[in-house]
């Protein structure tokens, strides 16, 4: 437990006083709570504790819950009566409206319900060992039943007639006994048993054991129960109490301290009762060192489960510890200046009864412990022939004479018995006389009793040794005699130590230089205590370890701790522990350990300073410690660790500001995300000094470090990220031994949806998709932009529309796996739309249509999507009357408008036998290939246009002009002469302008979009070699194999087959003097050969490779993509063979 106030003299003392003594004494030291601590005492009837370490303090109207730093204030309901709280720690309270159960969840109480049917008035609860907690109603007993969370009337009779008495003091309890009041009858109710005495006028029945109770009346009477004896005995408080004004008794509570004494808590104060004896006695309270006035109509009495009392009345909430020893204090308290003695002691001398003699600042007292007076002897200003100075520091009792140093004006010897004083003796002469001069004029620190009897003195202008049989004062002469002596010291070696404000000297037993300290001291040398041996302890400015080896002394820290503390008085215990008074406090230090406890005043310390060498041990074990503002008392090995355990409890949680419940017991609380900024209260009830506890805390999942939180009871997390945390808090009064909460506090901010687990595993299964969606859609367009290049370059060969509708279908199967593709073509002046190209089941052969429909605008799908000129999908044809069977009945089509230049020119057409086959990229697909397909037609249109219209310019402009040059100038030469030199020129301008019409004839017949059929190049082949051979008697066969009807040529392809073959010709009519020419064209698959051979007389080949028309002809079969290969045999003939891919 933690030190308190209170502590226990008469044990204490028992070695030391006889039991008349111990009854002087103060009884207890207690600790007083009233509005200083924030405590309204008015009102305040019931005192409880729970297992939290919290007070409970029950009012008329209202309850307060105390941890010895805060107040919280609850109002359960009115006129409020008792208070329990039980062994699970739960807080009841009864009032006349209703019972209340603290719901610590809510920080708040609610109503529990009684009987809904008779409604009984609440009077006491209370719970019995092993029993459920039960309740005093007007209607009996009743019993709380947990698993209904209601109280249950009594089963049977219940002994007694209704209405049973509910006042607050009508009911007590021992053991498994219940004492309670009905109908003129006090009852006694055990298990199997019940009895009674008559009673009248009842005001409280206190319980001293199973057989006998204390019972007061409201005549202020009180009477001893015995119910074994079935008497009653009225009690007579004269009888114990003489000194009482008069003789009426109120009992308002009982405690039992033992198997035979009770304290009482009474209208007179606190008793003591001895059942043994019967006797009744007074306990004297002492606070802060002084007795406790107005302790008179106390009402209540709670003994904790620490063997802690907690009394209170109209004046104070006051709490001591029976039994226990503590530090005691003793004060002043005396109003009466005859009488006053004062607080500041500097010494202690003992007598032969233990007695003890105190040096104080206004003269000496006399502290009678047998009779616990003090008694002061003040000094007389300006006489001659007493105690003339009020300071006195030096005392010492030899059995006749208290011997008095004062701090000036010497020393007085005081015979006690006679009230007399004289002067100590000097030698004669000038030099006695000198001494004596001296001694009277210096400051007296301390005056030591040696073992021989005489009396050393510590004084500021030297040491002085006062022969015990005559009292004849002699100086003491060493080396440090001028160096302010603070004190002297005699060990169990019979060596003398003297400390100084410089250092510490040894002497042996006839007063001679043993040994000096060389080491500089950090401060004067205050005190000094004997270990063992030739080992000391040395207080000084810090405190140190003095070790004596001959006439060698060293000096060693034993503790930073004390480094700014001056040591004043030491004392080691039986337990090997010192005891340290010093100017800072008092310490206790244990040299094995390190450990440090200290006390203040909060432990009954009388201040802060303690006075240099005022320290007494008694023979009966007690320690007397003098200071500024009183004595200090107490038995050294009895006085437990400041540091005792201390109960954490997470007192009150808000969210975002709101209250929540944070009950541990009922799971970890769970916050939305958004609720993330949390306040947490805490507190360990602690009832001395408060601001020595210290706190720190952790919250595991943010931070799994102790945080240092001082003496701070909240803290508050702000924005605290989703997941789960843990909240654990600690108190320490040392920061060294800490207590956790028992029950941490845990919460989960859930994180908000689109921070959870499923959230990601949903958002990675859409990103995945999407993500798959992306790439198909990305390989998709890869493939159809694939599709759609290939589409694109594929048309570049294609010439003619036709060539272009029929690549369309062809690749609509191939690339977009169709099983059916047709092309309508639209004819305008029909208003028809006609199959042109279809590959598929309409397509058994090459660029062959079975049964080719016409379908009128606007009929059918097809029809109907030419006149809209918006691309459909029909995915069940069966459910579309618009649907014209073709060759055969399929279940979904799709059509897409060809729109040239914005006119309509076509429609793609494809059926396909599943329902819903086609798709959005279908359409899509289908629609740009559209687009394709009439870029490609509306370039080829206007390609035809302009060619017709150059080769019409060409034949009416150019040619007209050549045929008028050929004409003039063949009539020119028929007007001239023969040998005129002018008709040479003519016939070159003439051959000139005939060649340029024939080139001319070439080029028109070239570019004229009328002539891009293989069948139009093959007539104008057939024209030219006639032309050419037949006026050169030369024969030729022209053959044609394969299929040519469908190949269309380009301008350039025309124009270089054209010129390759003219070239050809031209060579075979003007070098080989041939007899015959076979021409061959056939188609093999993709691919046109032309073969020309002649039977002719040949030539070298090699040797013409620089020739520009076999050089041209080569260059425009590179034009074509194609070889030519020439072959020739002198004598043999020559075979020119071409061919290039359509």
């Amino acid at each position: 437990m933690n030190k308190k106030l209170s502590s226990i003299l008469g044990l204490w003392l028992f070695t030391l006083c006889t039991s008349a003594a111990m009854a002087q004494l103060p009884d207890y030291h207690v600790r007083l709570f009233d509005d200083n601590s924030g405590i309204r005492t008015v009102g305040l009837r019931r005192i409880t504790r729970d297992r939290n370490g919290f007070i409970w303090l029950l009012y008329h109207n209202q309850v307060k819950r105390f941890d010895g730093k805060r107040i919280t204030v609850f109002f359960p309901g009115e006129r409020l009566g008792s208070i329990l709280c039980d062994r699970q720690n739960r807080i009841w309270v009864t009032g006349i409206k209703g019972l209340y159960l603290f719901n610590d969840d809510q920080a708040d109480f609610r109503n529990v319900a009684v009987d809904t049917v008779w409604r009984p008035s609440p009077g006491n609860i209370f719970e019995l060992p092993g029993q459920p907690v039960q309740l005093l109603t007007t209607r009996g007993i009743y019993t709380y039943d947990s698993l209904t969370g209601s109280f249950r009337p009594p089963a049977g009779a219940f002994p007694g007639a209704p209405p049973f008495h509910t006042r607050q003091y009508s009911l007590s309890t021992f053991g498994n006994t219940v004492f309670y009041c009905a109908a003129g009858n006090l009852y006694r109710k055990k298990p199997g048993y019940c009895d009674s005495l008559p009673v009248s006028d009842l005001y409280s029945v206190n319980a001293l054991s199973e057989q006998a109770a204390l019972v007061s009346n409201w005549k202020n009477q009180s009477f001893l129960y015995d119910f074994s004896a079935q008497k009653i005995s009225p009690v007579n408080i004269w009888q114990h109490l003489p000194d009482a004004a008069d003789n009426f008794l109120l009992i308002n509570d009982v405690q039992p301290l033992d198997a035979s004494r009770h304290l009482l808590a009474t209208s007179k104060g606190l008793l003591e009762y001895n059942g043994v004896t019967g006797k009744y006695r007074a306990c004297r309270l002492f606070h802060n060192g002084r007795p406790l006035f107005n302790q008179e109509g106390l009402v209540d009495l709670y003994l904790d489960e620490h063997r802690q009392v907690w009394a209170c009345n109209d004046f104070s909430l006051l709490s001591f510890r029976p039994g226990q020893q503590e530090i005691g204090l003793i004060r002043n308290w005396e109003t009466d200046p005859a009488r006053y003695f004062s607080n500041h002691v500097r010494g202690f001398a003992a007598d032969e009864n233990g007695n003890l003699w105190l040096a104080t600042i206004n003269g000496i007292a006399y502290f009678d412990l047998q009779r616990g007076t003090i008694r002061p002897v003040f000094p007389t200003s300006g006489a001659s022939d007493k105690m003339n100075h009020p300071s006195v520091r030096g005392i010492a009792y030899d059995g006749r004479y208290v011997i008095i140093g004062q701090t000036n004006r010497g020393v007085w010897l005081y015979e006690s018995s006679t009230g007399r004083y004289k002067r100590p003796s000097f030698p004669a002469g000038p030099a006695g006389d000198n001494l004596r001069s001296k001694l009277e004029n210096d400051f007296i620190d301390q005056i030591f009793t040696l073992h021989n009897g005489h009396h050393l003195i510590a004084a500021r202008d030297g040491g002085y040794l006062m022969n015990g049989r005559d009292y004849t004062i002699t100086p003491v002469r060493f080396p440090g005699e001028k160096e302010n002596l603070n004190f002297c010291y005699e060990d169990d070696l019979h060596q003398i130590w003297i400390g100084t404000e410089k250092s510490v000297y040894c002497l042996d037993s006839a007063l001679t230089l043993r040994a000096a300290l060389s080491t500089r001291l950090p401060g004067p040398a205050r005190c000094l205590y004997q270990l063992s041996g030739h080992e000391y302890i040395l207080g000084t400015k810090g405190l140190y370890l003095l070790t004596q080896k001959g006439r060698q002394l060293t000096l060693k820290k034993l503790s930073p701790h004390f480094d700014r503390v001056f040591i004043h008085s030491v004392w080691k215990d039986s337990t090997d522990r010192l005891w340290l008074a010093t100017d800072d406090g008092l310490y206790r230090y244990n040299r094995l350990s390190g450990k440090t406890d200290f006390f203040d005043q909060f432990d009954n310390i009388q201040g802060n300073h303690f006075y240099q060498n005022s320290l007494y041990y008694s023979r009966g074990g007690v320690l007397f410690l003098g200071g500024f503002n009183g004595i200090n008392y107490f038995r050294p090995e009895a006085v437990r660790a400041a540091d005792d355990s201390l109960q954490v409890t997470v007192t009150g949680v808000r969210i975002n500001n709101e209250h929540v419940a944070h009950d541990s017991r009922q799971g970890t609380v769970r916050l939305p995300y958004d609720q993330n900024s949390i306040d947490i209260d805490f507190v360990a009830p602690y009832f001395s000094n408060t601001g020595r506890v210290q706190y720190r805390y952790r919250l595991a999942g943010l931070d799994g470090q102790w945080v240092a939180h001082g003496n701070n009871n909240s803290v508050r997390f702000s924005s605290l990220p989703p997941g789960a945390y843990t909240f654990a808090v600690a108190a320490s009064t040392s920061g060294e031994k800490w207590f956790e909460a028992a029950r941490p506090f845990s919460f989960i901010i859930r994180p908000p949806f689109w921070n959870t687990w499923w959230f990601f595993m949903i958002a990675a299964a859409v990103s995945t998709f999407l993500l798959f969606r992306l790439v198909r859609r990305l390989q998709e367009k890869i493939r159809s932009e694939k599709v759609l290049n290939y589409f694109a370059t594929s048309l570049y060969g294609q010439n003619t529309t036709e060539d272009i509708l029929w690549d369309i279908a062809g690749n609509c199967i191939s690339q977009l796996q169709l099983e059916d593709c047709v092309i309508y073509e639209y004819d305008e002046q029909r208003g028809l739309l006609v199959q042109k190209a279809a590959y598929g089941p309409k397509n058994p052969m090459k660029r062959e249509i079975i049964n080719p429909l016409e379908i009128p605008l606007g009929k059918g799908i097809v029809g109907a999507v030419a006149r809209s000129r918006r691309a459909e999908i029909v995915n069940n044809t069966a459910k579309d009357k618009r649907y014209i069977l073709d060759d055969r009945q399929r279940l979904s089509e799709i059509a897409v408008p060809i729109l040239a230049d914005g006119k309509l020119y076509g429609v793609i057409d494809s059926e396909h036998p599943q329902r819903n086959f086609y798709t959005k990229r279908h359409l899509q697909l289908l629609t740009k290939i559209a687009g394709i397909c009439a870029a490609k037609i509306s370039k080829y249109m206007v390609e035809e246009k302009l060619r017709s219209s150059i080769a019409r310019d060409l034949h009416d402009e150019i040619g007209s002009t050549l045929t008028s040059i050929d004409i003039i100038s063949k009539l020119a030469m028929q007007q001239m002469p023969a040998h005129d030199a002018a008709q040479s020129h003519l016939l070159r301008i003439r051959e000139h302008s005939s060649r340029m019409m024939e080139s001319m004839s070439d080029i028109v017949w070239a570019i004229n979009p009328a002539n891009d059929t293989i069948e139009r190049i093959m007539i104008r082949l057939k024209e030219f070699t006639a032309e050419m051979l037949e006026p050169a008697r030369i024969r030729y066969i022209f053959n044609e194999d394969g299929q040519l009807d469908n190949i269309r040529l380009n301008p350039g392809q025309r124009k270089d087959i054209y010129l390759i073959y003219k070239e050809a010709i031209n060579n075979i009519v003007k070098y080989s003097e041939a007899t015959g020419v076979h021409i061959k064209l056939r188609r093999e698959r993709d691919t046109m050969h032309m073969v020309i051979a002649d039977d002719g007389r040949g030539f070298d080949v090699s040797g013409t490779g620089s020739g520009n028309g076999i050089r041209n002809m080569h260059n425009r079969a590179a034009a074509l993509n194609g070889t030519l290969v020439i072959r020739s045999i002198q004598g043999g003939g020559t075979t020119i063979a071409l061919q290039w891919p359509v």
